[in-house]
């Protein structure tokens, strides 16, 4: 069995043990069961309350009337109550992630511009000799095609970022920041990189990559963090600009934005 379905079945049959108050027995379970949406027979749910009695969860002492939870199963219960609501937690950060119009893309930017100044702090102090040679191979990369006249590689820029998250080796951080960075809607995957509305910002861009990962190499925390601050304003701006001119129709992604997004 799944050990996503297992636990799913353990928290089903626990908690309907913890509420009842007294033995429950197959045909109960059975009932919890398909309430919950698992069609499971009834001696299905004889078996598993087996396994949970070899695991300790359950007791056996109500004999043919059924089990009760132990001690044991209590504590199991709440743990996968925990788990549960990390998931649904998880769930909403990715629905809040998805980018529809111009609002959502602004609000999105909002959190970045929060979450990746302290990643840049923390890289700035945590990150190995290798992943700071990384960022700045990077950011050199990205230079070298807004001279060349080229356009900039999404990916490349997308990387960028998310090696400062990672840098910071904070798993909190890098888990929030990952999310941010490829939002739930599968149309603007790697579309969140920058928001560039024209030509001239993408050299700005580029420069401020590399001025962002020399502070980094120089392990100066708060000029990392200010630069990673002030990077992230710069793409807010264009953004905030066409919202406040936008009427409601058009505070969906305007396509030329979509266009230039990938620039930096």
């Amino acid at each position: 069995m799944e050990a996503g379905r297992n636990e799913a079945l353990q928290l089903i049959a626990l908690s309907t043990l913890a509420e009842a108050g007294q033995p429950v027995g197959s045909m109960r379970l059975a009932e919890a069961f398909q309430q919950a949406g698992h069609d499971l027979a009834q001696a299905t749910a004889g078996r598993f309350l087996r396994q949970m009695d070899v695991l300790g969860l359950t007791d056996g002492e109500g004999g043919k009337r059924g089990r009760v939870i132990t001690e044991k199963g209590l504590a199991r219960l709440e743990e996968l109550r925990g788990k549960m609501t990390l998931r649904q937690n998880s769930s909403r950060l990715m629905d809040a992630a998805t980018i529809n119009d111009l609002s959502d893309l602004h609000e999105l930017l909002l959190v970045r511009r929060a979450v990746e100044s302290e990643g840049a702090r923390l890289a700035a102090e945590r990150a190995t000799d290798a992943e700071l040679a990384e960022i700045v191979k990077l950011a050199q990369s990205h230079v070298r095609d807004v001279r060349a006249h080229r356009v900039p590689d999404a990916e490349t820029s997308q990387r960028f970022h998310r090696c400062i998250a990672e840098a910071s080796h904070n798993p909190v951080l890098v888990s929030v920041a990952l999310v941010l960075f490829e939002p739930a809607n599968p149309m603007l995957l790697g579309v969140m990189e920058n928001v560039s509305v024209s030509s001239s910002m993408v050299a700005s861009y580029a420069n401020e990559h590399l001025e962002l990962a020399e502070a980094l190499a120089a392990r100066d925390a708060a000029q990392s963090e200010e630069l990673m601050y002030s990077h992230i304003t710069h793409m807010i701006a264009p953004v905030a600009e066409r919202l406040s001119g936008a009427d409601r129709r058009d505070k969906r992604l305007i396509p030329e934005v979509v266009a230039n997004l990938r620039a930096s």
